[in-house]
């Protein structure tokens, strides 16, 4: 029992440092200078290639953003 909460623990923390990574890799220079979708489209290919398979999928996004 305990190994299996010690184990939720640590995918926790891994999702926690994934979220810090993205919130940190989401800066507005990159959306700037490549967009918000492409933006997305790279951080979920380098996510892909080290943790797990990520797919984007935009529906109904639009190009620009209204400010």
């Amino acid at each position: 029992m305990k190994e299996g909460i010690d184990r939720s623990i640590d995918l926790l923390d891994g999702a926690v440092d994934e979220l810090r990574r993205l919130a940190h890799n989401l800066m507005p220079d990159l959306i700037v200078k490549y967009g918000l979708k492409e933006t997305l489209r790279d951080y979920a290919n380098r996510m892909s290639q080290s943790t797990c398979q990520v797919e984007c999928e935009f529906l109904q996004f639009e190009s620009t953003l209204s400010t």
